[in-house]
């Protein structure tokens, strides 16, 4: 059984979006580790 385009379709939205998430939530850890330790 083959993918339909509608289901590759959204696949490619969930990584998109995965990878959105991942992208914003690794900032988001980096900036508070930041804050926590200023200089190391």
């Amino acid at each position: 059984m083959s993918p339909t385009f509608d289901q590759i379709g959204q696949l490619a939205a969930i990584a998109t979006i995965r990878t959105a998430l991942n992208f914003f939530l690794r900032r988001e850890i980096a900036q508070e580790q930041r804050q926590v330790t200023p200089d190391r």
